[in-house]
């Protein structure tokens, strides 16, 4: 609603009591009230043949059409509504009592509250108390500053957004808040907004209280940071030439971790990177001294109360000096303070009457094993003692003394290597896992001195296959002594790339395919076959769950039954039938249920019977057709132009009809009559006719600019005449005129020019 003073409008009407009036029609050389324009409100004067006058402020309405008293500013009534008898004058005025005006001293009278307005055809400058804009908030909101260009506030509050973890993207913009919360379980990634959309220092804040990593990218997804569980970080805009832009960041000071005068405390915190001083932590502070490693496999050891070095531990540190044993058999000789490593010799004769001791079958645990230059002992129990190398230990027998005989053989000694990996073809193994066929057989042996735990055989041999479905487990405990296992007869058969896996194990049976070919089962030996489908024989799908696409092409004769029908489908469906020369009753297509997009097109078809139509029933995607056949009376349809009786004229939009096209029903006795059309000259003069072509905007809609039309303009007749009004069906932004709601504003002009001719006329005679 809006107050509207529109000039020289004044109408006759009739008072409703004191509330309204009942307009009758402009007078001669004015405008009628339709000028102010329904729902608006305008300053109003009344007057009667009695001298009885009324100024108030008023609503106008197109019903009746009436102005309602909405307020009364003065009256012959002593300022109340005024109870006018018999014709009233009607019309816009301006009151004096809300005018504004100049004083003698040309200053404005009191203005009240200005609803609207600018100052001097701008904004209100700051020297009059104003702000130099028009907007308090956003983009061009202000603050005063001092000299200096200084702003002082008592508190200044950022906003700020929580986001629950959910392992994806949250995308920022110019307008997102200063802080960034994160919460919940697992991390997320922050995508920082177009640098080229922000002002240098432009600065987010970023407080990671999830338990997974806070990830923050810059706009072309490049990673400017991470913070982990915990950690908070301010990342600051440096330049905003690029998209990306250039971001600086620091991560805040975790709450865990304090400063003092002297000190800095940790806490719970874990250093994983920098240096110590610019340099290595000493031994004094918990660090080595050293930040480098001559080989693999050394030890740290102290040479002094204050020093760590690293290498092969020296036998003052439980170790032997050395990292190799020269080959089986051989020992290590003690002549301290370091060891050597000799090459034990081959008696040559004698008897060994005595062996006690040999092998010990546990070993000392505790102290640096050989793999990293050690002894497996810490003693050595005197001179001559030796240490027999059995990897990965090392065990301190005491060796027996040979009274007499000759040393021949000593195969009962411990085995220096453990079999690990596949078992070998000399131990009755196959030498691999994968093959093209492995057949294991009874009294397989598997073998080794020292299965402690670390390695176990995992191989599962299915019941099926002969075996008990269990697996091997771990030996416990380390043991030089050598351990067999008899596995049962086994026949398996290991599939190669080029061997089909039948039905019965998962698989189809086949290696090869042709184009377009199908599998079908077959209940005999539960086999899959090849099949093709032919042009002309029915094609059914039931329940598909994804997207169906049928092609039936080249089929030149189809019989009743061979139609495509597609029902249940939860996918797009999508049906080419082309090149049907001939058609006959039950060969249609009929689409049931889709809920995805529907798609049917049905063309080169010359010849069809009664039956052979297009069909879609319950679809609650899309549905579009191109037919060549009759379309039901419930179809909504789409036509580039239509013929009734003649052929289309292939002219977008046009209709040609060789009858009449009858659009409404206009007997009276379907009608109830609730008024007449009330000053149809008025109105009329008021509707801007105009020759006119199609704009660029009209162009766009598929409109003709060559085209010179002649019509109306449809909102000067939706001012007077809302009912000949729509909007325009091809966009309801717009609107259209309905010219044959035109014609009864017409007839009723016509009808007051005649009563004007006949007034006039009267009065030429008289």
């Amino acid at each position: 609603m809006a107050l509207v003073l529109a000039n020289r409008v004044q109408e006759t009407g009739t008072a409703n009591t004191t509330v309204s009036f009942t307009l009758t029609g402009a007078v001669g050389g004015f405008q009628s009230f339709t000028a102010v324009g329904n729902t608006n409100t305008t300053f109003y004067a009344a007057t009667d043949a009695s001298g009885n006058w009324e100024v108030g402020l008023g609503t106008y309405s197109t019903t009746g059409p009436t102005l309602t008293r909405t307020t009364v500013y003065a009256s012959s009534n002593s300022g109340s509504a005024v109870t006018f008898s018999g014709t009233c004058n009607v019309f816009v005025t301006y009151p004096s009592g809300r005018s504004v005006n100049l004083d003698a001293s040309g200053n404005v009278s009191s203005l009240g509250t200005i609803a609207s307005g600018t100052w001097n055809a701008s904004t209100i400058p700051v020297a009059y108390g104003g702000t130099g804009v028009t907007v308090s908030s956003g983009a061009s909101s202000v603050m005063l500053r001092d000299a200096n260009q200084n702003v002082s506030i008592n508190r200044l509050n950022q906003s700020s957004t929580t986001v629950t973890a959910a392992g994806t993207t949250t995308t920022l913009t110019a307008a997102s808040t200063f802080s960034q919360i994160l919460t919940g379980t697992g991390g997320q990634t922050f995508k920082l907004p177009d640098a080229t959309t922000l002002t240098n220092t432009t600065t987010f804040e970023f407080n990671n209280n999830a338990t997974g990593t806070l990830t923050i990218q810059d706009n072309a997804l490049a990673t400017v940071g991470t913070i982990t569980s915990g950690g908070a970080a301010a990342i600051a805009l440096l330049s905003n030439s690029t998209v990306a832009g250039t971001w600086d960041v620091h991560a805040y000071i975790p709450e865990s971790v304090t400063w003092g005068t002297n000190a800095l405390v940790l806490g719970s915190t874990v250093i994983t990177g920098g240096t110590w001083n610019g340099g290595t932590i000493p031994t004094g502070y918990g660090g080595t001294g050293l930040t480098t490693f001559t080989a693999a496999n050394n030890a740290l050891y102290s040479t002094s109360g204050s020093a760590l070095a690293a290498g092969t531990l020296p036998v003052l540190a439980g170790g032997t000096g050395v990292t190799t044993s020269t080959g089986s058999g051989a020992n290590v000789l003690a002549t301290s303070p370091t060891l050597v490593t000799p090459v034990l010799g081959t008696p040559s004769s004698g008897t060994l009457t005595s062996c006690t001791g040999l092998p010990l079958t546990t070993g000392v645990t505790g102290t640096l094993p050989v793999a990293n230059g050690g002894t497996g002992v810490t003693t050595s129990t005197g001179s001559g003692a030796n240490v027999l190398a059995t990897s990965p230990t090392l065990v301190t027998p005491v060796l027996g003394t040979p009274s007499s005989g000759t040393l021949t053989s000593c195969t009962g000694l411990p085995l220096t290597t453990g079999v690990t990996g596949t078992l070998p073809t000399a131990n009755g193994g196959t030498g691999n896992i994968n093959g093209t066929v492995a057949t294991l057989t009874t009294a397989r042996a598997i073998y080794g001195n020292n299965f402690d735990g670390s390695a176990a055989l995992t191989q599962i041999i299915a019941s099926t296959y002969g075996g008990t479905g269990n697996g091997f487990t771990k030996f416990s405990g380390p043991t030089t002594t050598e351990r067999t296992f008899t596995l049962p007869d086994v026949t398996a058969t290991i599939l190669t790339s080029n061997a089909a896996v039948t039905v019965a194990q998962g698989g189809t049976g086949q290696t090869t395919y042709t184009d377009g070919q199908i599998l079908i089962g077959n209940t005999t030996g539960n086999t899959l076959a090849k099949t093709t489908l032919t042009a002309g024989t029915a094609i059914s799908v039931t329940n598909g769950a994804g997207a169906i696409t049928l092609t039936n092409t080249g089929v030149t004769s189809n019989v009743a039954g061979t139609g495509i029908s597609v029902s249940g489908a939860t996918g797009a469906v999508t049906i080419t039938n082309s090149g049907v020369t001939s058609n006959v009753a039950g060969t249609g297509i009929s689409v049931s249920g889709a809920t995805g997009a529907v798609t049917v097109t049905n063309s080169g078809v010359t010849s069809a019977v009664a039956g052979t139509g297009v069909t879609v029933s319950g679809a609650t995607g899309a549905v579009t057709f191109s037919i060549g056949q009759a379309v039901a009376t419930s179809s909504n349809v789409q036509f580039n132009s239509l013929g009734v009786g003649t052929a289309g004229s292939a002219t977008a939009g046009e209709i040609r009809a060789t009858n009449n096209i009858t659009a409404y029903y206009s007997d009276a006795r379907l009608k109830t009559k609730v008024g007449s059309i009330v000053d149809p000259l008025g109105k009329v003069r008021q509707i801007e006719t105009m020759i006119y072509h199609a704009n660029e905007t009209a162009v766009e809609l598929g409109y003709d600019a060559s085209v010179i039309e002649v019509g109306v303009s449809a909102q000067s007749v939706q001012a007077v005449q809302p009912e000949a009004v729509a909007p325009a069906p091809i966009d309801d932004k717009y609107l259209t005129v309905r010219y044959e709601r035109l014609v009864p504003l017409l007839l009723e002009s016509v009808k007051a020019l005649e009563d004007r001719i006949i007034e006039l006329e009267a009065k030429l005679k008289g």
